[in-house]
């Protein structure tokens, strides 16, 4: 018997995040499980995206968005609220490196914890936008016009970061 469907099991995962986000649209995907620790991040201030990344390998950030992050003294980043610098949608290895994203793997986990202490990247998983940005996509739908193709919601909403 199904005790709980895959919809059910991500609400619940994510049921600690409404109370920290200001009015706005979040995005995730309905085939993975997101485990973090939120605890003391407040959104209610974002007005643009905010974006949930994860430590991963390389190999895997070459098949995913990799966000690149401003420098910390360690060389390690941690947890918590921090900006994007850029955004890259499946870099190779060679675009990791030149574009600053690749850090040392924190030694509290990555999707292999056989890595820890190597170079990764931290990878996309879900977003949001808050309610000032919907008219600005509004707007550039109407600059647009009639799209002639898919709109990736991780590749192109998040590229422009």
């Amino acid at each position: 018997p199904v005790l709980a469907t895959m919809l059910e099991v991500k609400l619940v995962m994510l049921a600690e995040l409404p109370p920290r986000l200001p009015p706005g649209v979040f995005l995730t995907c309905s085939d993975d499980i997101v485990l973090f620790d939120g605890s003391g991040d407040d959104l209610r201030s974002c007005q643009g995206f905010a974006a949930l990344g994860h430590p991963s390998t390389l190999e895997i950030g070459t098949g995913h968005g990799v966000f690149v992050l401003p420098p910390t003294p360690s060389g390690v980043s941690g947890s918590g609220v921090v900006p994007c610098l850029r955004f890259l949608h499946k870099p190779s290895r060679e675009e990791m490196r030149a574009q600053g994203a690749v850090v040392a793997l924190p030694s509290n986990g990555a999707e292999d914890a056989g890595h820890r202490g190597e170079d990764g990247v931290y990878t996309d998983s879900a977003f949001f936008w808050g309610s000032a940005v919907t008219p600005r996509l509004l707007e550039a739908a109407v600059l647009l016009g009639e799209l002639r193709g898919e709109v990736d919601g991780y590749g192109d909403f998040l590229r422009p970061c």
